[in-house]
């Protein structure tokens, strides 16, 4: 079960392991603006400015339709994702050290795949739809209908989250969460039909 994290309304999912120490990985960087710090088990991400922002605030931008080619390339994951046995990475530490998510060699191709093929959008202001993406954590049913767009929004926030919050793409996938995608995008990728 995924625990998550609260601070001002913005939530990131945990992994049920309970190793996670809430300190900004080793990776991230954050612009001048913004603010983070280590808060227990909490993850504190950079919050908007106006907090009474509506949740889809981002779809006034001019996000390009995904393509073909764009499910295309990420579609052959799914059978390894639903392989027996498929672990996304370990966690890794040592003592004094605040531990790390270590990614699985196909689970770094897949993450791959996603950047190289604009399905983390910078169009996508992720910070502000957060709330929305819990809702599709909470109710994984809701993705039976989401659309392309969602689907890349979604991608958007757990990949952008990870960066502030460590080991929530290792929760999205211990969950399921991010198989339920690839498969609702195959199911997408049907109704497309050929070129």
């Amino acid at each position: 079960m995924n625990r998550f994290c609260n601070t001002q309304g913005r939530l990131h999912a945990l992994p049920s392991s309970g190793k996670l120490s809430g300190t900004q990985s080793p990776a991230s960087r954050l612009d001048s603006e913004s603010t983070w710090r280590p808060r227990g088990r909490l993850c504190v991400c950079p919050l908007t400015e106006n907090k009474n922002e509506t949740i889809m605030a981002d779809s006034n931008l001019q996000m390009t339709p995904v393509t073909r080619e764009q499910i295309d390339a990420i579609l052959p994951f799914l059978p390894r994702l639903e392989e027996e046995g498929f672990v996304a990475g370990e966690w890794k530490g040592r003592p004094g050290q605040f531990p790390w998510f270590q990614f699985s060699d196909e689970t770094k191709e897949f993450l791959n795949a996603v950047n190289l093929q604009d399905w983390v959008s910078p169009q996508c202001r992720w910070t502000e739809w957060q709330d929305t993406a819990k809702t599709f954590i909470d109710t994984p049913s809701n993705i039976e209908t989401a659309d392309a767009q969602t689907i890349r929004r979604l991608f958007t926030t757990h990949v952008r989250a990870n960066r502030f919050c460590e080991g929530h793409l290792a929760a999205m996938f211990e969950s399921g969460h991010m198989l339920l995608l690839l498969k609702r995008l195959k199911t997408i990728r049907t109704g497309m039909g050929e070129l």
